[in-house]
């Protein structure tokens, strides 16, 4: 992603994109699509996504961290999203590797 942001930011600039794309070593066809995605925003599933993975923090910090995902997954049942257990999982996972700092130390 940061190639395409290169790129734009030399298109900006002024210089021509296809040399812009050449020195990024990326296709002007990607380019073209990332930029239509960019401009369209996050899509309907990403805001799902980040509705349900606050949902996850909110259940998660009211047990005090101490749900995992199975118990987590059963709450967001009860409360009504329809989530299975490996994405609970996944999201999960991705939540502690962003709240840690290297080697698992906390931020």
């Amino acid at each position: 992603m940061t190639r395409y942001l290169c790129v734009d930011a030399q298109k900006a600039a002024g210089f021509p994109i296809a040399a812009a794309c050449d020195a990024a070593v990326v296709t002007r066809s990607a380019c073209y699509a990332w930029t239509t995605r960019a401009a369209k925003g996050p899509s309907e599933r990403h805001r799902e996504e980040a509705r349900l993975v606050g949902e996850i923090r909110r259940i998660h910090a009211r047990s005090g961290a101490t749900y995992g995902a199975p118990r987590v997954t059963a709450e967001l049942r009860r409360r009504g999203w329809v989530a299975n257990h490996k994405r609970v999982e996944r999201l999960m996972r991705t939540m502690a590797s962003s709240a840690t700092g290297p080697a698992g130390a906390a931020a």
